[in-house]
């Protein structure tokens, strides 16, 4: 693997990346932005565990709507009063912006006030942000290994963050990456699940809050991952939690 150089601004893309997924919880949602890089894994991975949300069993709860990212061409479930903010092309012209999907609104989170937004996630608020990252940006070559892109992107910088572990993972029958990514400012933990969508492209799911990444409704998302055509969404059999206090949850349908 080729070493990216560290220059002044892959330094500062870096600690924006890391500020992103792991301060990242911020209360508003975040603006398109056309972001980062990542090469696709072709590695064959063994002994790969599933993650803990149940799998889909038997019929497809109608408590999940599938979301269809055009610009990628990923599919996903979420739960039906969840928002996902996929960029419109006049908002992304260059097809890789990240944007959130959560279970809250603006006017949810302006309700706590300017100052006191982050007390939405003692509240019941919870979102993933999804990222497109791109090779070119981390001097990686096409075709490298999501291991490869999780120490280049995520822990090349010790100064802002540096990778504590990677676990191999399967959703919905494909192949990824789950990185624990420690903060080099706060300390704090997170994670992010990487998954290739081309050569020169991988997708990242960041959670919020930070304990959330084993949350039985994030995990159903990620679990619900379809990345191409050939592959059927994993819409979960299981009914999701019930919005924070403020949120329509008016279509659930009460299906356990």
């Amino acid at each position: 693997m080729k070493r990216p150089m560290m220059t002044q601004t892959t330094r500062a893309f870096g600690a924006a990346l890391a500020l992103l997924l792991l301060v990242g919880c911020s209360a508003s949602p975040p603006a398109p932005t056309s972001p980062t890089a990542t090469p696709a894994a072709t590695a064959a991975l063994t002994n790969i565990p599933p993650t803990s949300t149940p799998q889909p069993t038997s019929s497809p709860s109608p408590d999940w709507k599938i979301v269809t990212d055009d610009r990628i061409g990923i599919r996903y479930a979420i739960p039906c009063f969840w928002q996902a903010d996929v960029p419109a092309p006049e908002q992304d012209p260059s097809g890789i912006g990240s944007y959130p999907v959560r279970n809250f609104t603006d006017e949810y989170v302006q309700s706590f006030g300017n100052k006191r937004a982050d007390l939405i996630w003692e509240n019941g608020a919870k979102k993933v942000d999804v990222l497109i990252f791109e090779a070119s940006t981390w001097n990686l070559e096409p075709g490298s290994s999501l291991e490869d892109f999780a120490q280049a992107a995520l822990g090349s910088d010790p100064d802002t963050s540096s990778v504590e572990s990677t676990t191999p993972v399967r959703a919905n029958g494909q192949d990824g990456l789950l990185v624990a990514q420690r903060s080099a400012i706060s300390g704090d933990l997170g994670h992010v699940w990487l998954f290739s969508l081309s050569p020169d492209r991988v997708l990242g799911i960041s959670p919020a809050p930070l304990e959330a990444y084993d949350d039985p409704d994030i995990e159903g998302i990620v679990n619900s991952l379809a990345l191409n055509p050939e592959t059927e969404v994993a819409v979960p059999s299981y009914a999701p939690e019930a919005p924070p206090e403020g949120i329509d949850g008016g279509c659930l349908t009460g299906t356990p």
